[in-house]
């Protein structure tokens, strides 16, 4: 699966410089900051940056996470938001009013990624480990250095012919969610590639199926986007 391009960032984009740069050799930035650089196709700017934790087990990567934690704090950032996947930080600026002091955030959002294993699922180890985990040939996109990006190896072909390939399913209703997501950004999956969830969904356990249902049930179509994130996040989405 293994390609490499090199890239060279926007200079406006200083959290995803500095989220390179604070993984260091213990983390790496994956996921759509890495792909929208790999892209042909332009998307405008990245709105957050994922870090996943190095380890080969889930205690040596829950303190790399810690690490990428206190590297963080060190510089400026500070914890915004806390959920079942991630912890994300962002830069903040305190101006003093009159009467009370007033906080900005800054730049965009950096998540790092909360070490995490299941059958279907894992969310920290190696480059080439946490890109295989990914749905599509065109998520599959990871910084080695500032300047040189990982990806799949059919990532340029699938992405400039804005074809959807699946090669994992952590959850068929995930990924058909994530299926709608890349529509609307101008990709398309054939009938081959949409009969891959259908399959999956028939080798999942009773118990698994029941669950999701009685989880999907729950759904109003009015929700906010606020319901659907949280929705998202149950589902280990990205």
């Amino acid at each position: 699966m293994i390609g490499l391009m090199s890239q060279i960032y926007a200079n406006h984009e200083k959290d995803l410089v500095n989220a390179i740069r604070l993984a260091g050799d213990i983390g790496f930035v994956a996921g759509g900051a890495a792909r929208k650089h790999a892209s042909s196709w332009s998307y405008g700017p990245i709105s957050d940056v994922d870090i996943f934790c190095k380890g080969r087990s889930v205690e040596e990567a829950q303190k790399n996470f810690n690490l990428i934690h206190n590297n963080l704090i060190l510089n400026d950032y500070e914890p915004t938001a806390d959920s079942p996947n991630a912890m994300a930080y962002q830069r903040i600026k305190y101006v003093q009013h009159t009467n009370e002091m007033g906080a900005y955030k800054l730049g965009i959002p950096i998540q790092v990624i909360k070490p995490f294993k299941n059958e279907w699922m894992q969310t920290y180890g190696s480059p080439v480990t946490v890109l295989d985990q990914f749905d599509f040939t065109v998520a599959k996109a990871a910084f080695l250095t500032e300047k040189d990006i990982l990806v799949h190896k059919d990532f340029k072909k699938d992405d400039d012919a804005k074809r959807l390939v699946i090669k994992h399913i952590n959850c068929p209703i995930a990924v058909t969610q994530r299926l709608m997501k890349y529509h609307k950004k101008g990709y398309h999956a054939s009938l081959v590639e949409v009969f891959k969830l259908f399959t999956e969904w028939e080798t999942r356990g009773p118990a698994y199926r029941q669950n999701l249902r009685e989880l999907v049930s729950r759904v109003d179509p009015n929700m906010n986007e606020q319901d659907i994130m949280e929705l998202e996040r149950l589902l280990r989405m990205d």
